[in-house]
Order: C-alpha cells, then sequence, then structure tokens
C-alpha cells in the first residue's frame, strides 16, 4: 500500500478532490471549561466573551453555562481551530480563570435545547 492509499487519520478534515471552486473550511466546535479562581474579575471580562468583543474572525460563542456558584463555566464555541479561542479566552480573562478547550468530536455529538434555557439575546448596538 502506498502513502496516498492509506486512510486519513481519524480526525483529518478530508476535501472532495473533484471540487475545483475555492471554498471556507468548514468551522469546527470547541468545548471550554473555566475554572473561574475570582469571579469578581472573570464575569465582568468575560461578558467580551460573550459579546464576541475582539474574537477572531469566525469565531463565536454558542452556548455559556455557568454553574449556580460561579466557580466552573462550560462554553461551546463555533471556529475555526482551538488555538483561536484558547487564546480569545486567556487574553480576554487573565489570571481570573484557567480556560481548558478541546475541540468537539461532531460526529458523535449530539444536542437539544433544553426547554428551560432561554435563547441568547442579541447584542446590544
Amino acid at each position: 500500500m502506498t502513502t496516498s492509499d492509506a486512510a486519513p487519520p481519524p480526525n483529518a478534515r478530508v476535501e472532495p478532490s473533484n471540487d475545483t471552486a475555492p471554498h471556507e473550511e468548514e468551522p469546527m466546535y470547541v468545548v471550554v471549561q473555566h475554572k473561574i479562581l475570582n469571579p469578581e474579575t472573570a464575569f465582568p471580562r468575560g461578558q467580551a466573551l460573550i459579546d464576541g468583543t475582539g474574537a477572531p474572525d469566525g469565531t463565536r460563542v454558542l452556548q455559556f453555562y455557568p454553574h449556580v456558584d460561579g466557580s466552573v463555566v462550560t462554553c461551546l464555541w463555533e471556529t475555526e481551530s482551538v488555538a483561536d479561542v484558547q487564546g480569545f479566552a486567556d487574553a480576554t480573562l487573565g489570571d481570573s480563570s484557567v480556560n481548558v478547550c478541546y475541540e468537539v468530536d461532531a460526529e458523535k455529538a449530539f444536542a437539544d435545547r433544553p426547554s428551560g434555557l432561554r435563547p441568547k439575546s442579541a447584542p446590544v448596538a
């Protein structure tokens, strides 16, 4: 078997070989788990994450799940890379939070919007 016959790695993005038109890469989904070290600082700074202020192109938060005591927050992002989200979260929250980011396996993941959660409100202009 030659290298060209080998199967791509499981996480590889495979593009159709007959597509000659330029196109953008599919976005990926990234989960961020924020361990909040200083809630009084983290939550005001975190508003920039929610609003997308200074976010890399193609990066936006989709879901926001804070713990009732403010010690942990989990978010789902749409982005072009884990590094984009990691850098944005780290730069925005600074030392007020420890942020762990990882790519979601979109083929195995699923989601339903729980009826008890409100939709995200539109940004204030």
